[in-house]
């Protein structure tokens, strides 16, 4: 099945990070899983990607000296529009 739907797999976050546009974080908090995300796996992403997080803030960890707590580089912004009410 994956062969007819073209999947690839992906053995680290850096692979995946430097083939796709949006990457989504869904995992539990663990010791293992806490601070997956970091500068240096940040540094593989495509200037373009998003990396949304939509399980717990601790997957990502801090970014000194950055304005926004995942950036990988600081020129990189971040749209903080609010949400339509």
């Amino acid at each position: 099945m994956e062969k007819e739907l073209k999947l690839i797999d992906h053995e680290t976050l850096e692979s995946l990070a430097k083939a796709c546009d949006v990457v989504t974080l869904n995992g539990p908090l663990h010791p293992e899983t806490e601070h997956m995300t970091n500068a240096e796996s940040l540094k593989h992403f495509q200037r373009r990607a998003y990396l949304i997080n939509t399980a717990r803030g601790k997957l990502i960890a801090p970014q000194p000296h950055s304005p926004v707590p995942c950036c990988a580089d600081e020129n990189a912004t971040v749209d903080r529009q609010s949400p339509a009410r």
